[in-house]
């Protein structure tokens, strides 16, 4: 959810196409672009590649950093890390960012 989040504050137009648009899983291990990755599928077209990190706790108070983010372009190298590559169990316990790819119809 906060992937997808990102990708919509983070496209120039906020989103654009005839249809829905999707977040793409971004597997750094595959070192494929976000350019390849989105053409592989029926959101063929890359509006960019976002990195996000999240703490695991309920926020407390007004100002409180929730998180963190970076935006790619659409052919960036690889970046952050793969929830696809790691298990279940370490995905909510891991430390570091997350990839994924914006794509659109």
């Amino acid at each position: 959810m906060a992937a997808a989040a990102a990708c919509r504050g983070s496209t120039a137009s906020g989103g654009t196409g005839c249809c829905q648009n999707a977040v793409m899983v971004k597997n750094t291990a595959d070192a494929k672009t976000c350019t390849q990755i989105c053409s592989q599928t029926i959101y063929s077209n890359c509006d960019g590649e976002v990195s996000v990190y999240e703490r695991e706790r309920k926020a407390s108070k007004n100002g409180e950093t929730v998180g963190y983010f970076y935006n790619y372009k659409c052919n960036a190298g690889t970046n952050g890390g793969s929830e696809a590559s790691n298990a279940d169990e370490s995905v909510m316990g891991y430390s570091s960012y997350f990839s994924f790819c914006c794509c659109r119809k």
